[in-house]
């Protein structure tokens, strides 16, 4: 278990977060404030220098681990080094940078996809400050701007509808942590995931998760490829 849960400062609205070693077809998946995500022992060693795998290590809470296969796999992982993920981050904005046709169409899937760049920015920043924090009130507190909490929420019912206006008050955030985003020169999402697919597979992957639509948050299992 891993999350708010994990750390003791739930609330109402939190999920209850959860990563289980794939020995049996587990899948992941999301019902209700569940969310189940599933991992190999050797995708969960490979988590070592991400933000997600320190947060395993760090905040997660082992509950249940057969022969302490585990525990022992999670020795493997460490923290990213410093401005590691930040680097990660500002090389994933060119996503951002697209068509205005584009920004018209793909309001909801480039919205989601650039609060998690800002979200992940934001606890990369407090890691590489040598204060890590992977609670969004917590980082909102700490930056003196409430506001956080609600535009970087999960729940559909909590953060601000998606807009070109809340897009671009989440670039703006964004580059207020990391600096410049990154240029898109091919001009459009499509041309962006077709053109990198050879040779930067994790940017045309990310690309990809900004044409999702009509769905609450990021399909999270897809993420892994992309782990930050």
């Amino acid at each position: 278990m891993y999350g708010s849960w994990s750390r003791g400062d739930a609330d109402a609205d939190s999920d209850l977060d959860v990563m289980v070693l794939n020995f049996a077809g587990v899948e992941t998946a999301h019902s209700g404030r569940v969310n189940v995500t599933q991992l190999g022992l050797s995708e969960v060693k490979q988590l070592s220098g991400t933000l997600f795998g320190y947060h395993l290590v760090r905040d997660g809470r082992v509950l249940y681990d057969i022969g302490g296969q585990l525990a022992a796999a999670l020795e493997f992982v460490r923290a990213p080094g410093e401005g590691q993920v930040i680097g990660r981050v500002r090389s994933l904005t060119s996503v951002l940078d697209i068509s205005s046709q584009d920004r018209e169409r793909y309001i909801e899937g480039l919205t989601k996809v650039a609060r998690y760049l800002l979200r992940s920015a934001l606890y990369a920043e407090a890691l590489d400050q040598g204060d890590p924090c992977f609670s969004v009130r917590e980082i909102a507190a700490r930056k003196r701007d409430p506001q956080l909490v609600a535009i970087l929420s999960s729940h559909v019912t909590v953060r601000p509808s998606a807009s070109e206006e809340v897009l671009d008050d989440l670039k703006r955030r964004l580059e207020a942590v990391i600096g410049p985003l990154q240029p898109n020169p091919h001009g459009d999402l499509h041309g962006l995931i077709e053109r990198t697919w050879r040779t930067n597979r994790d940017l045309s992957n990310f690309a990809t998760l900004a044409l999702s639509e009509g769905t609450d948050e990021l399909p999270y299992d897809e993420l892994p490829r992309v782990t930050l």
